[in-house]
């Protein structure tokens, strides 16, 4: 399974230390990857992250190996992160629910209208790689029609959550579809899709001391300073 996105070093979405707890999770954290490897390293747990686009995510967690450039990747992620809906079929010791968010439309033109996007140059998750793109296909055709539409004017995007951020602040585009944590990361404008709050949670694929101990400081809510930044906690510190 190769990973490369034209113009970003994608090296830069797997950080921590190669013999650590292994977590593979959706791009949009990779913000947050660096406070959770430090967070474990002052505990003396050593944790090795990768931030993916979630559709490769959930083939990690089927036992895909990762291919950057010449570099293979044939470790197994101990921990996964992965919306509700993509962790079906996913062999796992533990699960519970993380974290919450909602799709956006990151833009500066008041009052933009979900339907009227395909009238501007747009940055699109592509379905094929990402469940961002994935739930909003399913709403764009739900309120608006044939999904298709926004491919002659829209870009779509392999990753992301590298990808249309630097469109937007580019200018290069009018408008990008964003989960809301994104958008609040970046300090974009936007506004928001109803019906589209989306529950991400973490499965405990391979138990062993230190991962078990990683996927319990995550559960019991320790982390959760990372994620209330953005808003879209939801598991109480216990």
């Amino acid at each position: 399974m190769n990973f490369a996105v034209p113009f970003f070093d994608v090296i830069s979405d797997l950080t921590g230390y190669i013999d650590g707890t292994k977590i593979s999770m959706p791009g949009q954290g990779w913000f947050i990857a660096n406070h959770i490897v430090s967070y474990f390293y002052r505990k003396n747990i050593k944790t090795y992250i990768e931030t993916l686009p979630a559709v490769m995510v959930r083939k990690r967690a089927m036992g895909n190996f990762l291919r950057i450039g010449g570099l293979r990747i044939n470790l197994t992620p101990d921990i996964v992160f992965l919306n509700k809906n993509m962790i079906k079929h996913i062999k796992y010791m533990k699960l519970f629910d993380f974290y919450k968010d909602s799709i956006v439309i990151a833009t500066n033109i008041n009052d933009l209208q979900l339907c009227d996007i395909k009238n501007y140059k747009s940055g699109i998750p592509n379905p094929v790689y990402s469940a961002l793109g994935i739930a909003f296909k399913k709403i764009y055709e739900k309120k608006c029609g044939y999904f298709g539409d926004l491919k002659k004017s829209s870009y779509f995007s392999k990753a992301h959550y590298r990808e249309i951020p630097s469109l937007l602040l580019k200018n290069e585009i009018n408008a990008g579809i964003l989960w809301r944590s994104e958008a609040l990361y970046w300090k974009f404008k936007y506004i928001e899709i109803p019906e589209t709050e989306t529950v991400f949670s973490v499965a405990l694929l391979n138990e062993n001391e230190n991962s078990k101990q990683v996927y319990e400081a995550l559960q019991s809510g320790e982390l959760n300073i990372y994620y209330d930044k953005y808003e879209c906690c939801i598991n109480k510190k216990s």
